[in-house]
C-alpha cells in the first residue's frame, strides 16, 4: 500500500503540480498522522499533540523559523556549491528546476500553491512526521533518536539529494520544539512560516532568475548564515529554559481511544477503512484532476515528468533554503 500511495501521489502532482501538492498534503499525511494512532486504539488528538495549544509556545515557534531561514538557506547553498562537482548535473539542477516551474504559474496557480506549502503540507508533514512518528519511535528510544531519524525521514521523502541536510537541519528543528512544548502547533507554525518565506522571495523577487543563477560566494552568504545560526541558538536557549518538558524527555501519552481495550492494540475496523478509504480518495482525485485538466489553475505547469523532482515541495528564488 505505501508504493501505491506514493506513485500515485506523484501521479498527481504531474497532472497538476499546485492541486497535486494540496492533495498529497491532506489526503497522504494529514490523514495517515491522524488515521494510524486510531487504528491502534490511541487518541490521535492527544497523540499526536492537537489537545495541547501553547500561544506562547506557537509565537516562539514562529520566532525560531524566522531566525533560522537564513541559516537554512546558506545550508542549501552550501550544498548546491559542494555537490554540483560530484553529482551528475541533472541532480542538481533539480534544485533549481522547481522555482522555475513555479515562476511560469499564473495568479490562480500560486494561490494554490501558496495554500498547499504553507498550511496544507505544514499541517499534514507534521502531524504525520512530528505527531505520529516521532512520537512512535520516542516510545521505543530516546527522545533525541526519536528527533533525529524522524528528521532524517522527513528529508529523504522530498527525494532532494541537494537539500537533503538543509531539510534534516529543519526537521531537528520541529522536532525539538515538537518534543520540549508537547504540542504539534508550534512545529506547524514553524514549518508554515518558513514555507511561506521561502514562496514570499520568489513570487515577490525583482529578479528571480537572475538570483537563482548567481554564483556561489562565501562572503555573501557566510555572514547571514553566521548570524542567523546564533539568533537562531538563542531561541532554542530560550525554549530550553521554558519548556522543562525537553529535559524530562517525556513518552508521548497513551491514551487510548477506547477505553476498555488496552493502547496499541489494533482496531481492525478502522484500520480496513483507512486502507479502503485513503486509495479510493486519491484515486477519485486523480480521476478528476486528469478528466478536468485543462480547466484547472496549474495545467501545463509540469511539462517533461522526467525533470519534475520526485515529491519536492515549492522553492525559493535563490540557490538557499527550499520548504520542507
Amino acid at each position: 500500500m505505501v508504493a501505491f500511495v506514493f506513485v500515485v501521489g506523484q501521479a498527481l502532482q504531474l497532472i497538476n503540480l499546485p492541486i497535486g501538492l494540496l492533495a498529497t498534503s491532506l489526503l497522504i499525511f494529514a490523514l495517515a498522522g491522524l488515521w494510524l494512532p486510531a487504528a491502534l486504539n490511541l487518541s490521535p488528538t492527544a497523540f499526536t499533540g492537537l489537545k495541547r495549544f501553547a500561544p506562547g509556545f506557537v509565537l516562539l515557534g514562529l520566532l525560531l523559523a524566522v531566525a533560522n531561514f537564513g541559516f537554512a538557506d546558506f545550508l542549501m547553498a552550501v550544498m548546491q556549491h559542494a555537490l554540483e562537482h560530484v553529482l551528475p548535473a541533472k541532480l542538481t539542477e533539480m534544485a533549481r528546476e522547481t522555482p522555475r516551474i513555479l515562476l511560469g504559474a499564473s495568479h490562480p496557480a500560486r494561490i494554490i500553491i501558496v495554500l498547499a506549502a504553507g498550511v496544507a503540507a505544514p499541517i499534514g508533514e507534521e502531524l504525520f512526521f512530528r505527531g505520529w512518528l516521532q512520537g512512535l519511535l520516542a516510545r521505543r528510544y530516546s527522545t533525541f533518536a526519536a528527533i533525529f531519524w524522524t528528521a532524517v525521514v522527513f528529508s529523504l521523502t522530498h527525494g532532494d539529494v541537494v537539500g537533503f541536510i538543509p531539510r534534516v537541519e529543519l526537521g531537528l528543528l520541529f522536532g525539538f520544539l515538537r518534543a520540549s512544548t508537547g504540542s504539534i502547533y508550534p512545529d506547524i507554525v514553524a514549518h508554515a512560516t518558513h514555507n511561506l518565506v521561502s514562496l514570499a522571495l520568489l513570487f515577490y523577487s525583482p529578479n528571480p532568475v537572475a538570483e537563482l543563477n548567481q554564483p556561489f560566494r562565501w562572503r555573501e552568504v557566510a555572514p547571514t548564515g553566521l548570524g542567523s545560526l546564533v539568533a537562531t541558538l538563542l531561541v532554542l536557549w530560550l525554549l530550553f529554559h521554558l519548556a522543562p518538558r525537553a529535559r524530562a524527555k517525556e513518552p508521548e501519552p497513551l491514551v487510548p481511544s477506547m477505553r476498555e481495550r488496552p493502547p496499541f492494540s489494533l482496531r481492525v475496523g478502522v484500520a480496513l477503512a483507512g486502507v479502503i478509504l485513503v486509495p479510493l480518495l486519491l484515486l477519485g482525485t486523480g480521476a478528476i484532476l486528469q478528466h478536468f485538466e485543462r480547466h484547472l489553475p496549474g495545467y501545463g505547469l509540469v511539462r517533461d515528468p522526467f525533470d519534475h523532482p520526485t515529491w519536492a515541495p515549492p522553492m525559493p528564488s535563490r540557490p538557499g533554503t527550499a520548504p520542507p
